[in-house]
């Protein structure tokens, strides 16, 4: 039978763990470092090497803090005085945000500590700091914070969760939207959704009065056009991130609705002959949705792609039905409304 007197209790325990927080005994670690070889050949084994790391005690004593979770509440004063103490390592620090997500609890001194964490120049910090912050405070301050941490991101990682944090705050901010514009701008990357997320974005935006003040005023063509150039503009080479772009860049023209400019119009209809059958039926919705003003539009487009095919010899005859036939059917849409 055991004794349950002797067990150690929770309180006891974090107290433990509080002043493990402040050791900084050096501890032994190993690591390996991957080696490169240029040109072919097999694969050369990793490096072993031995560092001296002294926040070892600390960054065990802050993860098992977090596995309490709100038991741990005693503890916060003393994670953030970690947090903020210049010697902390980021891998320490990574923790020690961990940690006060899982422990809980809107305080001011926590959503303080996140905002600082998540400023930092150490992007394994921020990405955590910026997932804890919009879990801890999801409002206007928060969100604009984090807006600000991806307009100077220093790695995918970092842009990808402060792009997250926004979609799962979904706050409609003009600090916030420009955020957006300037991370559409930056261009694609495979490892990075951006463009996606920023769709996606848009999507749940659609009905807050601020998005409606933003896009749907007189710089609406401006915003439209660095939509355009940041989605469509052609780049050689890379025809599998323009087609990733191109279905995101009509999701959001979608979401937009109307009134829709010449450009706009011209870069939809032409997306009704591209290969992806995404695009092509994602072109032909946002255009459905358009509605009477892209009826001239989409039967000059039908018109032409029927001489075309009537020439013969059309290299692409396969593409012109199939934009003709979405053509047709996107105008037959449109005339059938109530």
């Amino acid at each position: 039978m055991t004794d349950s007197a002797s067990e150690p209790s929770v309180a006891d325990e974090i107290e433990i763990l509080i002043k493990k927080l402040y050791d900084r005994t050096p501890t032994e670690e190993e690591y390996s470092e991957p080696q490169f070889r240029d040109g072919p050949g097999p694969l050369l084994p990793d490096l072993s090497h031995t560092r001296i790391n002294f926040d070892a005690v600390a960054e065990r004593a802050a993860y098992r803090l977090g596995r309490l979770g709100p038991d741990a509440q005693g503890a916060i004063p003393h994670l953030i005085k970690r947090l903020r103490d210049p010697r902390s390592g980021a891998p320490l620090r990574r923790k020690i945000v961990k940690a006060l997500s899982e422990v809980g609890g809107s305080k001011e001194d926590i959503v303080r500590a996140l905002s600082r964490a998540v400023r930092e120049d150490e992007p394994i910090v921020t990405e955590v700091a910026i997932e804890a912050l919009s879990k801890a405070s999801p409002n206007v301050f928060a969100a604009r914070i984090i807006s600000r941490r991806i307009q100077k991101w220093r790695s995918i990682a970092e842009r990808n969760a402060g792009l997250k944090a926004l979609k799962a705050m979904s706050i409609a901010d003009r600090e916030v939207i420009r955020c957006l514009l300037q991370s559409l701008s930056e261009g694609p990357d495979r490892r990075a959704p951006c463009h996606e997320l920023v769709a996606q974005l848009f999507i749940q935006m659609r009905n807050r009065r601020t998005f409606l003040d933003v896009f749907l005023n007189p710089s609406r063509r401006k915003v439209l056009k660095t939509l355009v150039y940041a989605f469509c503009n052609p780049r050689k080479g890379l025809s599998r991130e323009r087609d990733y772009d191109l279905a995101a860049c009509l999701r959001a023209f979608k979401t937009l609705g109307p009134p829709a400019t010449r450009v706009q119009l011209g870069i939809m209809v032409g997306a009704l002959l591209e290969k992806d059958q995404e695009v092509r039926n994602t072109a032909k919705d946002a255009l459905v949705l358009i509605g009477d003003q892209a009826v001239p539009v989409l039967l000059r487009g039908a018109d032409r792609w029927d001489a075309e095919l009537g020439r013969g010899g059309a290299w692409n005859s396969g593409r012109l039905v199939e934009a003709e036939r979405l053509a047709r059917a996107a105008v037959k849409e449109i005339s059938g409304r109530p």
